[in-house]
């Protein structure tokens, strides 16, 4: 069985205070990996559409770092940048419910 759909790139920008970003996707978005691209870290997920219609949370942190990871957190993947700065991406889940009819 095999299902149509696309495989796209969302950029992970300057996380809060506390390592979190959030990002708009698809409902349909499921999170494959990270890594980085130039000197921007991205997240790449398959999904079924391109309309971004809420909001996505990960979790990003640095070797070494205090941190509180959420037990629903996911660890999706371990980013080394140029200088060697390793960072540890974990995904959250959607900030929210879907709408009627959306999984």
């Amino acid at each position: 069985m095999s299902r149509r759909g696309y495989v796209l790139k969302y950029e992970l920008h300057q996380p809060d205070d506390e390592g979190r970003i959030v990002v708009a996707m698809p409902w349909s978005a499921e999170p494959l990996t990270a890594g980085m691209q130039g000197d921007t870290m991205v997240v790449w997920a398959t999904t079924l559409d391109t309309f971004t219609s809420k909001h996505r949370r990960f979790l990003v942190v640095n070797t070494g770092q205090r941190v509180e990871i959420p037990d629903d957190a996911e660890w999706l993947a371990t980013v080394t940048t140029d200088n060697g700065i390793v960072w540890h991406v974990f995904d959250e889940g959607w900030a929210g419910t879907p709408p009627e009819g959306e999984t």
